[in-house]
């Protein structure tokens, strides 16, 4: 990270008005932000961790108003995240100068599969990330994060040649709204984001994962299309 990568990312903070799914900004011009936690444990449960700004003031456009120390805010959130947080979560930090204040850029790192879900520990709670704000997260979520666990390394593989075309159109849309219904943080997602958090979907290409979905008694193909 360096100053022209973090001014593209308040430049989409402020053109977008408020923090987004992948960014978080705190003020902390005088202090730690202990409301921190929520972020962190999100973010290392979120596909591709997140970002987190120290030193901006939302409530103004993003100002840049500094951090406290960026020495010492480092090294509170790195107890934090250690001591504070079960399993404990790792990250990247950077100290940079921007619009002549110092600002403290930290890369959350997305935790693996058998660490989620990451929780903070004073509260028992496991949150995710959804557009501009921290979501506790649902049973359905907690379900997906255990299958994940305790599923073999083979069978989380994606399905070659599939898609979710290829899924019984009503038994999906029924699926769906049973997923939004149980979860804030999924009611604001689109369609295949909630099938790739599920474990409906896996990989880079979005393919299907048939062994996340039998186990879990979601028969979506259409019968016929089985080659039983």
């Amino acid at each position: 990270m360096n100053v022209e990568e973090l001014t593209a990312l308040v430049v989409d903070l402020r053109q977008e008005g408020s923090d987004t799914a992948e960014i978080e900004v705190k003020r902390a011009a005088r202090d730690f932000p202990e409301n921190v936690l929520p972020t962190v444990s999100a973010f290392a449960n979120t596909p591709g961790g997140g970002t987190i700004i120290f030193g901006l003031d939302e409530s103004t456009g993003f100002v840049a108003v500094g951090v406290y120390d960026p020495a010492a805010c480092k090294a509170t959130l790195a107890t934090r995240a250690r001591q504070a947080l079960r399993p404990p979560v790792t990250f990247d930090a950077w100290d940079l100068q921007f619009e002549d204040a110092p600002v403290l850029v930290v890369k959350i790192h997305e935790q693996p599969a058998h660490g989620k879900p990451c929780r903070v520990i004073s509260s028992g709670k496991a949150y995710l990330r959804a557009y501009d704000g921290d979501y506790e997260l649902s049973q359905v979520e907690e379900q997906a994060f255990v299958a994940n666990r305790s599923t073999p390394v083979f069978d989380q593989q994606p399905v070659p040649a599939t898609a979710t075309t290829d899924l019984h159109p009503d038994l999906l849309t029924a699926y769906l709204a049973s997923c939004r219904a149980s979860s804030t943080a999924l009611a604001a997602l689109p369609d295949e984001e909630i099938l790739y958090r599920t474990g409906v979907t896996t990989g880079t290409d979005r393919e299907l994962s048939l062994a996340r979905l039998l186990p879990r008694g979601i028969r979506l193909f259409e019968q016929e299309e089985l080659d039983l």
